[in-house]
């Protein structure tokens, strides 16, 4: 009886890490899925020159994978003006000539449904 009990409790532990583990890896792919997306999404705005038509196909993309995306584009002379795909920005791109740098700055959600932990994860980058 005692072997049974151990051999019972020995492959309860090991599922139960076993699973937590799955949980954690998998949270863990998700966040960099969105670290690769932004990296891409900059690499194809600095590549593009500031496009309009690349800066609006990041932010379409972004919200296609269930990313919140704000760009914004700082002109020079003229100030800054937002590109989202969310609540705040307007959405259109505009000219974007004189635009010397952008900010980009995506929120995607950070979940492990194994052990009921989600939150709102930002990340950010730059280009010049």
């Amino acid at each position: 009886m005692e072997v049974f009990i151990k051999g019972f409790l020995g492959v309860f532990l090991f599922a139960t890490i076993t699973w937590l583990s799955v949980g954690v890896i998998s949270a863990e792919v998700d966040s960099s899925q969105a670290r690769n997306f932004m990296d891409n999404a900059k690499e194809t705005i600095a590549e593009s020159h500031f496009s309009p038509a690349a800066v609006q196909e990041a932010t379409q993309v972004a919200k296609e994978n269930g990313y919140q995306l704000d760009i914004t584009l700082y002109e020079k002379g003229v100030g800054e003006h937002t590109v989202s795909n969310g609540a705040s920005g307007s959405g259109t791109v505009g000219d974007t000539a004189k635009v010397e740098c952008a900010q980009l700055s995506m929120k995607y959600q950070y979940s492990i449904p194994i052990l009921g932990v989600r939150s709102e994860h930002v990340v950010r980058g730059y280009v010049n």
